[in-house]
């Protein structure tokens, strides 16, 4: 396919429609992770939806495509850039990229671990409190993004709900001196 063919099917309204639908389910970059509102301010374009393989075009499957900000794009299809990469920090307890680089922690470490954290709630809590499923939730995420497996999940979340039991049943029949 010549360029002009490529730039003509990058105008149709089947590619446009495509691109939304992507982006619609996109919220950063997939290399880098800069996020799509970030990207629009640093680099001053949303996201791009790039081909990885030309074989299917205007066929497309969502594998034949990969979601990319400015900087990757350019580095992907050029192979080098005169854009600079937006400042980013490491996640100090899972090691994640964030963009805010005056937190030591990203978003989702930072609900799970600063207080009233998560896992204090979680320490608080009775089995039968409302927020222990919230300290849960979070708990369950952070270690979905360290790419614990659901079975591992799910043991941590009843080995939780057991020590909660067993402290319950503890109280339960400790005596209480009046």
């Amino acid at each position: 396919m010549k360029k002009s063919e490529y730039a003509k099917y990058l105008q149709s309204n089947h590619w446009q429609s495509l691109r939304k639908e992507v982006l619609k389910h996109t919220s950063s970059c997939e290399r880098c992770r800069l996020p799509r509102w970030l990207a629009s301010v640093a680099y001053d374009q949303d996201l791009n939806v790039h081909h990885t393989s030309y074989a299917n075009l205007g066929n497309e499957d969502w594998m034949d495509l990969q979601v990319l900000c400015r900087y990757c794009h350019e580095i992907e299809t050029f192979g080098r850039t005169d854009l600079r990469p937006v400042k980013s920090a490491r996640c100090e307890m899972c090691g994640e990229i964030h963009y805010d680089v005056y937190a030591k922690l990203c978003r989702t470490c930072e609900r799970v671990f600063n207080p009233p954290s998560l896992y204090e709630l979680l320490e608080s809590g009775t089995a039968d409190d409302p927020i222990i499923f919230y300290a849960l939730d979070g708990i369950c995420l952070i270690l979905r993004k360290h790419g614990v497996k659901a079975d591992g999940i799910n043991r941590y979340v009843t080995k939780q709900f057991e020590k909660l039991d067993k402290e319950a049943s503890e109280a339960a029949t400790t005596e209480v001196p009046f």
